[in-house]
C-alpha cells in the first residue's frame, strides 16, 4: 500500500500588485461616486481587451504563444490589490510544431517572459487610464485556491 500523500499545493507563478495612491482614490470616491465606476470600467476594459486577443485566430507562433498564456492567466482584483496567477505546469506550449516560426527552444523561460509582458501591459494600461502605478512582487512557489460554498467565496493560501 502506498502511504504517500498527494499535496494540495501546486506550483504557480504568482504576481501580487498593490495600487499606489489607493487611499486618494477612495477619498475621491466619497465626493464623486463616479470614481468607483470609472475605476471598475478601466479594469474591465483592460481585461476585455485581453479576452478579445485570446480569441483571435493567429498563425504566427509568437502571437499564438501569447494567446495560450492569456488563456492560462487568472486575475483577482480586490480593493487595492491584484493577484495574477498561472500554474507552472501550464508554462509550456501545446500548439502544432508545424506552425510558422515554431522553435523547440521555446521553453518555460520564454513562456514566463511573455507572462511578464502581459503583466507589464496590464500595469501600464492602468497607469495610463487611471494615473496610478503599481508596486509588487512576482514569485514562483506553492499556491492553493478553493471555492467555499459557491463561486463568490474564494479561499487563497499562498
Amino acid at each position: 500500500m502506498n502511504n504517500t500523500k498527494k499535496s494540495i499545493h501546486e506550483e504557480y507563478v504568482v504576481c501580487y500588485l498593490d495600487l499606489l495612491g489607493y487611499k486618494e482614490l477612495i477619498d475621491k470616491s466619497y465626493k464623486d461616486e463616479q470614481v468607483v465606476i470609472n475605476t471598475y470600467n478601466v479594469f474591465e476594459n483592460i481585461l476585455r481587451l485581453m479576452d478579445i486577443f485570446k480569441n483571435r485566430k493567429i498563425d504566427n507562433v509568437f502571437s499564438k504563444a501569447n494567446v495560450e498564456i492569456m488563456k492560462k492567466i487568472k486575475f483577482r482584483i480586490f480593493s487595492d490589490s491584484v493577484l495574477i496567477t498561472m500554474k507552472m505546469k501550464d508554462a509550456k506550449f501545446s500548439f502544432d510544431p508545424n506552425v510558422e516560426g515554431y522553435n523547440e527552444k521555446l521553453q518555460s523561460v520564454d513562456f514566463l517572459q511573455m507572462y511578464l509582458n502581459i503583466i507589464s501591459f496590464f500595469c501600464l494600461s492602468v497607469a495610463e487610464k487611471l494615473g496610478y502605478f503599481f508596486r509588487g512582487a512576482i514569485t514562483i512557489g506553492q499556491y492553493y485556491q478553493q471555492q467555499i460554498l459557491n463561486q463568490d467565496n474564494i479561499f487563497i493560501f499562498s
